[in-house]
C-alpha cells in the first residue's frame, strides 16, 4: 500500500519504530491500528483450527473404549466374562460374546452351575492385555486361570463392535463329525443329539453320558479352546452291559437244556457222535468261565465274546448201552448292546 503522506504509515500497518508494550501505532497523525480487527482475526484462525479438528475427529474412528457398558478394556473384559462364569450368571457371560448360538439350550443358569459345582473357577491372572492392534479393533489377551484344579493358559481373542469389546469365541461349539454307533447315543448334560448336530456349552466341565444303559462315557471337558474344539469321547462297557453280555451267552447256552437232540436249535453247539443215539440226549449246565469279552467297539456297538465253552451231556447209543462225556465249543460270537437285552449275532 501507498503512504498516505510524508513521514506518514499506511492505515493499519504499525509505525516504523513500534512501541513495546501494546498493539497501538503511537506515531503523531496515524490512525489507530485496531486491536480488536487482529483479535477477530485471531479468534476466526483458531475457530476454524477447532472445527478441522472436530472434523477430524469424527471422521477417523478412535478403536478406545471396552465392553459391557462401553467403557472396559479388552483385558477387563475378558475378566469380567470369566468372573461372570465364575459367579453363574449366564446371562452376563453372554452379553460378552461376539455372536449368538444357534441355541442356547445348554447355556443357562443351571447348567452353569452344574458346571462350576465340579470345576470352579478361580485365580483369574491377565498375562498380557493384547491390545497393540487395538487401533483396527483387534485384541489378543494371554490369560490364565483355573477350572477346578486344571489351569488354562489360554488367548482369548476379541474385536471391536460397536466401540465395544466382545469376545470372539465366548461359547464352545462342539460338532460330533462322523458320527460313529456310540456318538449317536452320546448325552451332554442329559441332553440327546441328532446325528450331525451341534451343542453350545461355556468354557469348563462338560457332563458327558450316553442314553445306552449298558455303556459309560468319558471326555475331557474342553475349557478356553478357541476358534477349534476338539471332543472325543470314549465309550466304554460298563458292570451293567458287562453283566447282560454274560447273561446273555448264558440264556443262549441254556437253550441246550431244554432240548434232547444231538443239535438242539438256537444251542450254540451240537454233539458230534455218531454212536449217540438222537433224541436220547441230557445236556447238563455250560461252563462259561473261559470266555472272555472284548472292549466295546464304538462304530457299531458290539462286544466280540471268544473262548471254549464245555457242556457235560449223557446219552444212549445205538446198540443199547449208555455213555457220558462233554460236547465243547470253540465261541467266536458278537454281542450286539444297541438291543436290550443284548443279542448275538451270527
Amino acid at each position: 500500500p501507498q503512504s498516505s503522506g510524508p513521514g506518514t504509515p499506511a492505515p493499519g500497518w504499525p509505525a516504523a519504530q513500534p512501541q513495546a508494550t501494546g498493539w497501538t501505532n503511537t506515531a503523531p497523525g496515524a490512525p489507530p491500528a485496531g486491536p480488536s480487527h487482529n483479535r477477530r482475526k485471531l479468534f476466526i484462525i483458531a475457530g476454524a483450527v477447532v472445527i478441522a479438528l472436530v472434523a477430524a475427529f469424527v471422521v477417523v474412528p478412535r478403536f478406545t473404549g471396552g465392553a459391557g457398558g462401553g467403557d472396559l478394556s479388552a483385558s477387563e473384559t475378558v475378566t469380567a466374562y470369566l468372573e461372570a462364569l465364575s459367579s453363574g450368571d449366564a446371562e452376563k457371560a453372554l452379553s460378552y460374546s461376539k455372536s449368538e448360538p444357534a441355541n442356547a439350550d445348554l447355556l443357562t443358569n443351571d447348567i452353569l452351575a452344574q458346571q462350576i459345582a465340579k470345576m470352579p473357577i478361580s485365580d483369574i491372572r491377565i498375562l498380557d492385555d493384547g491390545e497393540e492392534l487395538a487401533g483396527i479393533g483387534m485384541g489378543s489377551v494371554k490369560v490364565a486361570v483355573k477350572f477346578g484344579e486344571q489351569l488354562s493358559d489360554s488367548t482369548v481373542r476379541l474385536s471391536k463392535v460397536e466401540e465395544t469389546w466382545k469376545i470372539d469365541d465366548a461359547i464352545n461349539k462342539i460338532d460330533i463329525t462322523s458320527p460313529s454307533a456310540a456318538d449317536e447315543t452320546l448325552t451332554i448334560f442329559g441332553k440327546e443329539f441328532k446325528k450331525g448336530e451341534s451343542f453350545y456349552v461355556f468354557p469348563g466341565f462338560v457332563d458327558a453320558g450316553s442314553s445306552n444303559e449298558y455303556i459309560d462315557v468319558a471326555a475331557e471337558s474342553p475349557l478356553l479352546a478357541g476358534a477349534v474344539v476338539y471332543f472325543r469321547p470314549t465309550y466304554t462297557l460298563n458292570d451293567k452291559g458287562a453283566d447282560a453280555v454274560s447273561a446273555t451267552m448264558a440264556d443262549a447256552f441254556a437253550v441246550c437244556e431244554k432240548s434232547n437232540l444231538l443239535d438242539p436249535p438256537g444251542c450254540p453247539v451240537k454233539l458230534n457222535n455218531y454212536r449217540a443215539l438222537d433224541g436220547t440226549v441230557t445236556w447238563g449246565k455250560a461252563d462259561l468261565s473261559q470266555l472272555s469279552a472284548s472292549e466295546l467297539s464304538p462304530y457299531d456297538m458290539t462286544v466280540r465274546v471268544t473262548g471254549n465253552v464245555t457242556i457235560p451231556v449223557s446219552y444212549q447209543l445205538r446198540d443199547g448201552g449208555t455213555d457220558s462225556g462233554t460236547a465243547e465249543s470253540i465261541v467266536f460270537n458278537t454281542v450286539d448292546v444297541t438291543t436290550s437285552p443284548p443279542t448275538i449275532g451270527r
